[in-house]
């Protein structure tokens, strides 16, 4: 307490006495006069000593702080970029930024309204994230590529299993190495306060297998005919595509006209992987020809000519349909006119021949002896239908005509005048053939001999 002005200073936590003291003077010197009052002292509140100076941390960590006493309170200044437990003291830092954690102690009795304080500054380093990841295709196959990206771009790009797939460790470019599965995985790593914490994020790749060339024949026939398209080839695979070169190139279309003697490369595609072999097959357009290897000719009005035919160029074995319905290559037994045979070989192609068969004109006979012992018993001539015939006697008198001439005059009459049963006399009779072929009539004579 000050002497003079009486201004009381409390010290610490405790009770005292503060005395007024008056002296005596004069005759009353030595007598003092006194009163006082007692003063209890309540101890002002102290936040302590904090367990951490001021602290950076990495967004998404925690760490505790206390004090050398007990009974305060901890809060944040700003508890978007950190947070405390009021009570334990546990910081948790969430963003980047700056904020105070502050340790508050209240004071009671005496010192209620009266409070001690102490803080400390948190720093926070934004954690690393390792963004969305973004990729092409997830399936590839052996030899493609296709890239991944990330919407962070300060990381690095590497392969679970590089014997599967590799990647760029900048650009994110995928190359398939060998069939199998294995992860592409995205690292961004943190700095400051965050150091040695890595953002990672992955995504499955899988590599499919290069499938073999297609099976197939290695040299196809076609019917040249036909017009045979790329479709038309016939290999053993799975969604095929053709070209027209053993490696790179364009595909064909399937309207491409095959043409003779030219190679064409089959590939298939399976699990969306195309093969790089090739399966090379030679076109060979095959046409039929059929022609006449030799005829014989008929009489005229006779059925006795032949043709025979051969066919080549084709595969064996072939077919045979002719007009009159035979199915050989040799018909027989035939009469003149237009015959057309259709050849069919065993791959189905075909060529068409047309002959037209000429007759000939038969030996005319130069004596009939009509007596019925079977022997030139008929003036047989063996004509076409249209043919006349006509017969005179030695006087020019007609005494026989026919159209058509079925070879049936034996030596009698068909004409008014005479007696058809009868036979006419042996002599030398004449004889007027018109083929009706525009040819000037054949005439003669012919000896009647009974």
């Amino acid at each position: 307490v000050n002497s003079v002005s009486g201004l009381i200073r409390a010290l610490k936590a405790g009770s005292a006495y503060i005395v007024y003291t008056v002296s005596g003077t004069g005759a009353c010197f030595g007598t003092d006069a006194k009163d006082s009052i007692r003063i209890d002292v309540t101890q002002a509140p102290i936040a302590g000593i904090l367990s951490a100076l001021d602290s950076t941390l990495c967004s998404g960590t925690t760490t505790t702080i206390s004090s050398t006493v007990n009974g305060g309170v901890w809060n944040s200044s700003d508890v978007t970029i950190a947070t405390v437990n009021s009570s334990t003291g546990e910081i948790t830092a969430v963003k980047a930024g700056s904020a105070y954690i502050i340790y508050t102690v209240s004071g009671t009795g005496a010192c209620l309204g009266t409070n001690a304080k102490d803080s400390i500054r948190i720093d926070v380093t934004q954690a690393p994230v390792s963004g969305a990841l973004s990729v092409g295709n997830s399936t590839l196959c052996v030899g493609s590529t296709t890239t991944i990206s990330s919407t962070i771009s300060s990381g690095v790009w590497s392969s679970s299993n590089s014997s599967v797939v590799t990647v760029n460790p900048t650009t994110g470019v995928i190359t398939g190495v060998a069939a199998g599965t294995t992860y592409v995985v995205y690292t961004v790593s943190g700095t400051g306060a965050c150091l040695g914490t890595d953002a990672k994020d992955s995504t499955a790749i899988t590599v499919n297998p290069t499938p073999p060339a297609p099976l197939g024949k290695s040299t196809q026939l076609f019917c040249a005919e036909d017009s045979k398209k790329v479709q038309d080839l016939v290999p053993n695979g799975a969604t095929i595509k053709w070209y027209p070169q053993s490696s790179g190139g364009s595909a064909l279309g399937g309207n491409v006209i095959l043409t003779n003697n030219t190679n064409y490369y089959a590939t298939q595609t399976l699990l969306g992987c195309e093969s790089v072999n090739r399966l090379a097959v030679l076109v060979k357009l095959k046409t039929v020809e059929v022609s006449k290897l030799k005829e014989r000719k008929p009489y005229c009005n006779a059925s006795n000519g032949s043709i025979s035919v051969v066919a080549s160029n084709g595969i064996p074995k072939y077919n045979y349909s002719w007009s009159n319905g035979d199915n050989d290559s040799i018909i027989t037994s035939i009469s003149k006119g237009s015959y057309t045979v259709n050849v069919i070989d065993s791959l189905g192609c075909s060529a068409e021949l047309t002959i037209d068969l000429d007759c000939i004109k038969k030996d005319i006979p130069q004596i009939i002896t009509p007596g019925g012992n079977g022997k030139n018993e008929t003036f047989e001539l063996s004509l076409p239908a249209e043919a006349t015939v006509q017969i005179f006697n030695r006087w020019g008198n007609l005494i026989f005509t026919a159209s058509p001439y079925h070879d049936d005059w034996d030596g009698k009459s068909n004409q008014g005048g005479t007696v058809g049963s009868d036979y006419l006399p042996s002599g030398t009779y004449f004889y007027v053939i018109d083929y009706k072929d525009g040819e000037k009539p054949v005439s003669g004579y012919v000896e009647l001999v009974r």
